[in-house]
């Protein structure tokens, strides 16, 4: 019964990872890419560019929380059996608005930014997407050096929460599916140990299912970690 909300939550998984392909597509491959001319004719500044700015990062984010929601899934079917059915059905639907929800903590601000189109070459075939602060939003860090304060200016900077992010939830994610590994290997034997030879005959078609959604969480988890290691080595 569990499955069912796996498949939910796998489903709302595959929708946003179809938006964030279009998204990065069209406005970061492509304009790179140099087969879009004069490409700034098409999307002007404004509102829109804005809102394709904030949704090239708040849907990277929203994956890397959907990713975590898998394996926890996965996790909860494994070392809770007999609970985690009834827990699902009355919490999946908060569960995948949290998906949406926490993003927001390290997007809202590119609400203030004015994005554009940059050209890389003289040629302007090439363009990338950059953002000008148009309502600069800073936070006061005071640094103490000995008896000495000062105090900084700090502007959030999007690769910075990005990889703290990938970090944070890919080190859940790991966790999580050691976890589903050991109690699945576990619980196998002391069931192939006391059950007869139909209940184990049920228990091996059962089995195959559960390594299947296992295996998703695994490549989603593998996936999730991938970008932790290449937000580490390429932020700036």
């Amino acid at each position: 019964m569990s499955s069912s909300y796996f498949n939910v939550i796998f489903t709302n998984d595959f929708c946003i990872n179809v938006a964030l392909f279009i998204i990065d597509f069209l406005f970061t491959r492509l304009p790179i890419s140099g087969l879009l001319v004069d490409l700034p004719s098409y999307v002007p500044e404004g509102i829109v560019l804005t809102i394709i700015y904030f949704l090239s990062y708040y849907l990277i984010y929203a994956n890397f929380y959907s990713i975590t929601l898998i394996c926890i899934n996965r996790m909860s079917s494994v070392v809770f059996p007999y609970s985690c059915n009834s827990f699902w059905q009355r919490f999946v639907t908060p569960a995948i608005a949290l998906i949406y929800i926490l993003p927001l903590l390290t997007t809202w601000q590119m609400f203030t930014y004015n994005p554009y189109f940059l050209a890389l070459y003289e040629n302007r075939s090439n363009y990338q997407m950059v953002y000008r602060a148009h309502v600069l939003i800073t936070f006061l860090v005071r640094t103490y050096y000995g008896d000495l304060m000062e105090k900084r200016e700090f502007q959030p900077r999007n690769s910075a929460s990005l990889c703290f992010a990938s970090i944070l939830l890919s080190v859940v994610c790991v966790i999580a599916n050691v976890v589903t590994i050991i109690k699945y290997k576990m619980t196998v034997q002391s069931v192939m140990a006391t059950s007869g030879a139909q209940k184990a005959f049920h228990r091996k078609r059962t089995r195959r299912v559960e390594i299947a959604m296992f295996s998703v969480a695994l490549v989603v988890c593998l996936s999730l970690v991938l970008q932790a290691i290449l937000q580490i080595l390429f932020m700036r």
